[in-house]
């Protein structure tokens, strides 16, 4: 019942959403004319009418695919705003890309497609503070509150408790505790009732309004409670487990699902599905315009790599990707033909510690290849590698097979993320930093990772490239 109710109020939500972006856009075409009166007038409406046939569906679409529409009880709205930048942001994208794909240009304009962005954006929002205020104002004068019930054997179901009674918007009301045996919490749970044990359940639940119990025991206790478990799901009362009792310090924990086979996963990655798909779009798509607006440069440094020394222009190397996977990285030739036999020759002269090897002066090096490397230009054909996938433009660095072999446990982390062409190793002094920092800082992004830190990185790289920070 309440996942049919979730699913019609998704629903409706859609289509408040969609309604609302189609009489912004209206709205927006009218703005566009009386405010920009200096500016050349629009064509007629009828001319801009079809760009609903693909704002209609890909807006539809996006929503309900980025999952803008779960429960808001517990979410906070600026979370909620966020979520909404990003689907906007990919909505804008996907528009932009028809315009272009079936040449619309000719009569959209790009403050029109700006203007609308912009107030679709807001109105949206506005749309979700008002659902908020009635929903809350609902709950506060009594109104759609979820009777809940908590079974606990220790004070993490007492605080947990007070917090749910504290944040009164979530829609939650508990009534009792159950304990684990007769003294557990009787006499520190005031102002709570205490209800009873786990063998008076069944008798608390028929005599009772419950919606939801919710379970805050230890795992020793858990695998007690299998008939308890099969009670409510007889009776048709939504269960909850709390899970906070495994080991885990960084991995962030998630409930899914396979084939109807419920799932506990811990992901030490990024788990924003989103807004790594957003980070893979914008990888793609900036790529293909840096490879195409750089090609006559390529041209330049091809020929300068080519008349200096033989051999090829573009060397190529296997690296380590994502959670180990091997895959060809595309540098300019920055050294002598032969170079990776002459390694061992030179071992001795590794100014990096751990299995990195890294030379200031290394001999092997032309002189086209120091300036490129100085400059970071002996990586431009890695948009290669960010077009096909096999890496992103901000993430951990590429490691070498044979360096991944000499990792420490903790190191392998890093491996959790696509590779990337810059990072925070990148912009915090590249070579000049130790191995165990350098790991540390890989570690740091994948812990922080946001878009808006890509975007930080991306921007502190322009200088340090301008500036040849790099060796």
């Amino acid at each position: 019942m309440l996942r049919q109710r979730a699913k019609l109020v998704e629903n409706a939500l859609i289509i408040t959403d969609v309604g609302v972006t189609v009489g912004v856009f209206f709205a927006a075409y009218g703005l566009r004319n009386s405010l920009f009166r200096g500016l050349d007038r629009l064509f007629p409406l009828e001319h801009y009418l079809y760009m609903l046939l693909v704002i209609v569906p890909v807006w539809a679409f996006t929503f309900k695919y980025m999952g803008i529409y779960r429960s808001f009880r517990t979410t906070p709205i600026i979370s909620e705003i966020k979520e909404l930048i990003k689907v906007i942001f990919v909505c804008g994208m996907i528009l932009g890309f028809a315009i272009f794909l079936f040449k619309f240009q000719l009569v959209a304009s790009r403050l029109f497609i700006a203007l609308f962005l912009a107030l679709d954006f807001l109105a949206l929002i506005l749309v979700r503070v008002a659902v908020r205020l009635v929903s809350r104002w609902v709950r506060k004068s009594g109104y759609n509150f979820r009777n809940m019930i908590i079974v606990g054997d220790d004070r993490r179901a007492v605080d947990f408790a007070r917090m749910a009674e504290q944040t009164r918007w979530w829609g939650y009301r508990v009534t009792g505790f159950i304990g684990i045996d007769r003294n557990s919490l009787k006499n520190n749970i005031a102002p709570y009732k205490f209800l009873g044990v786990i063998e008076d359940i069944e008798r608390v639940v028929s005599n009772s309004v419950v919606d939801e119990v919710v379970f805050l025991v230890n795992r020793k206790t858990l695998d007690t409670l299998e008939e308890t478990f099969l009670f409510l799901e007889d009776v048709g009362i939504n269960t909850r487990v709390a899970l906070n009792f495994f080991p885990n310090v960084i991995a962030r924990v998630s409930i899914t699902s396979l084939h109807d086979i419920p799932l506990l996963s811990f992901s030490t990655r990024p788990s924003d599905d989103s807004s790594l798909m957003v980070k893979s779009l914008i990888d793609r798509l900036a790529s293909l315009v840096l490879l195409a607006g750089l090609s006559p440069f390529f041209l330049l440094i091809a020929l300068a790599v080519k008349l200096e020394s033989k051999g090829r222009v573009i060397y190529s190397q296997t690296r380590c990707g994502m959670n180990g996977r091997r895959f060809t990285l595309y540098k300019f030739r920055s050294m002598v033909d032969g170079a990776d036999k002459m390694k061992r020759d030179i071992q001795g002269l590794n100014e990096m510690d751990g299995p990195v090897f890294k030379i200031k002066d290394d001999p092997r090096v032309t002189k086209v290849g120091k300036f490129l490397r100085k400059m970071s230009l002996d990586e431009l054909p890695q948009l290669l590698n960010v077009l096909k996938g096999d890496m992103s433009l901000v993430g951990p660095r590429a490691p070498l097979p044979e360096e991944v072999e000499q990792y420490e446990r903790w190191q392998r982390r890093r491996l959790s993320m696509r590779p990337g062409l810059t990072c925070l190793w990148q912009i915090n002094g590249r070579n000049k930093v130790d191995f165990l920092k350098w790991m540390a800082m890989d570690l740091e992004y994948i812990d922080n990772w946001n878009l808006k830190l890509d975007f930080k990185i991306m921007l502190k790289t322009i200088p340090a490239v301008i500036l040849g920070k790099g060796w």
